[in-house]
């Protein structure tokens, strides 16, 4: 069995139905439907979907010593993951979002960071397993404080045992503690030791990496850099768009984890594009977790660059259709989403 280790950021969702959208005028009485509370954050969201999968996923987080953070631990236990190692932090605060989704509007969160402030990944217990996927860094102050000196010691330690390494970003709070990072040097300072990265363009163009610009060629010159500064694989989500998949060199694949070293020979120095399936979306919460589970899923599968990519949508497409379990693996087989097309552009990289 594939056994991921999922660490980083973890929050409780509040999720207050909406019909409408609302406008929150000083002294406004707004009626809305019943409260929602689910597991969020990178460590819910992309854990489960790498349990739905069929992976055994361990997960590594802080909550606070609260009663939000009784709650969180129950909804990840009851997802499927093995918690021991996520530890309520004493005196502090559980982080939670308030998630406002009005209906045909992209969502938008209220976010308190609380015990995800101080994790640092010291307690991140990598034995036995294949791939240790990494949450959110920009709501994570400890993990890039000194120019990301706990992030890189983590990822360092993975390498050292021979884990796939895998990075997945978030919007960058205009005001949060994480916002004086100068996020471009952060990123190449860590870039040699991470084999996959899977943020979206506006997570990069939050954090003044890349610009908010969707075309393809803009995707590819915005991973095309991330490559040369050292990621192996890189994953550009575009939303409704599709996702861009650009790879480095049969080198820099030989020096990755055990399972993506052992794909060197066809993962090398790729570059795919596969457009995004239509579908009703339900809720766009969860959906760039599911697709970079997907990718690493299908990578320590040991699929093809191509099916990796087709399962990174279909698992991100899936995820907002509906908020049940993602299909297991060998029933992705049996599940047909119209619309996704791949385009090889691999021969342009020469």
């Amino acid at each position: 069995m594939i056994k991921a280790i999922v660490a980083g950021h973890v929050c409780l969702d509040l999720v207050p139905a909406l019909s409408r959208p609302v406008d929150v005028a000083p002294g406004a009485l707004v009626e809305i439907g019943a409260l929602v509370m689910r597991s969020g954050g990178c460590v819910a969201n992309a854990g489960a979907a790498l349990t739905d999968l069929g992976a055994e996923v361990r997960s590594v987080a802080d909550t606070g010593d609260d009663e939000l953070g009784a709650v969180l631990r129950r909804l990840l236990a009851e997802g499927g993951a093995e918690v021991s190692l996520v530890e309520a932090v004493p005196g502090t605060t559980t982080s939670y979002s308030i998630v406002i989704e009005p209906p045909g509007r992209d969502r938008s969160f209220w976010h308190h960071v609380g015990a995800n402030a101080t994790f640092d990944g010291q307690r991140v217990d990598l034995s036995g397993g294949d791939a240790l996927h990494v949450g959110y860094p920009t709501i994570l102050p400890a993990m890039v404080a000194d120019e990301a000196a706990a992030l890189t010691r983590l990822f360092r330690r993975a390498m050292g045992a021979g884990l796939v390494t895998s990075l997945d970003l978030a919007v960058l709070p205009h005001d949060g503690d994480a916002a004086p990072v100068d996020w471009t040097r952060t990123l190449r300072g860590v870039a040699s030791l991470v084999d996959i990265l899977s943020p979206s363009i506006d997570d990069l163009a939050s954090m003044a990496v890349a610009p908010p610009d969707r075309s393809i060629d803009a995707l590819s010159s915005a991973a095309a850099n991330l490559v040369r500064q050292g990621v192996a694989v890189v994953a550009l989500t575009a939303g409704e768009s599709g996702l861009l998949v650009r790879t480095g060199t049969p080198d820099r694949m030989a020096r990755s984890g055990r399972a993506l070293a052992a794909l060197e020979s066809s993962w090398a120095d790729r570059e795919l594009w596969l457009t995004a399936p239509r579908v009703p979306v339900a809720s766009t919460r969860g959906t760039g977790d599911a697709a970079s589970a997907g990718l690493l899923y299908g990578l320590l599968a040991g699929l093809s660059i191509e099916q990796a990519g087709v399962l990174a949508v279909t698992c991100g497409a899936l995820r907002a259709r509906s908020s049940d379990p993602l299909p297991r693996f060998h029933d992705q087989r049996t599940v047909r989403l119209d619309g996704i097309q791949l385009v090889d552009r691999s021969k342009a990289l020469a």
